[in-house]
């Protein structure tokens, strides 16, 4: 893409390349859904969920057999309280909404992050086009028109 000038090569140089932009915007990507995750399971009860089926887990397999059907019932019974807790069922179907207020934060933090891993500065206005792009590719190879 040009940057201005009527000659080849004039005008202002990129300072990312594509796939660094690509692999810029992912991770901006990558911070957003993360966040959408947490408030989703912290929303949800999750976090006691999964802490009630971790001790269920963490107990070996050769020696759930030998402890038999009372321990199955001690964990099931555990896991059921938790989930009655928040009044949720076995399957439990989150909503996910979009993490408000955030975009700012994550500019900035990925801003920061590539600046000092790549030696030159990256702004957030940079970043935020970088997410940009990267999002405008995901919908297109979402969509199959590439």
């Amino acid at each position: 893409m040009a940057r201005g000038g009527r000659r080849p090569g004039a005008g202002r140089k990129a300072v990312l390349s594509g796939m660094d932009k690509i692999a810029v915007g992912g991770q901006c990507e990558r911070l957003w859904g993360e966040a959408a995750r947490d408030n989703a399971r912290d929303s949800a009860g999750l976090v006691e969920l999964q802490k009630s089926w971790k001790r269920a887990q963490d107990v070996p397999v050769h020696e759930r057999t030998r402890i038999g059907k009372l321990w199955h019932e001690e964990q099931s019974d555990d896991v059921e309280g938790t989930l009655a807790e928040h009044g949720r069922e076995r399957l439990v179907t989150v909503p996910v909404k979009r993490p408000k207020g955030l975009r700012q934060n994550i500019k900035e933090r990925v801003a920061a992050e590539e600046t000092s891993r790549r030696g030159i500065t990256i702004t957030p206005r940079m970043v935020d086009e970088c997410w940009k792009e990267f999002r405008a590719l995901q919908k297109r190879l979402d969509n199959d028109d590439v």
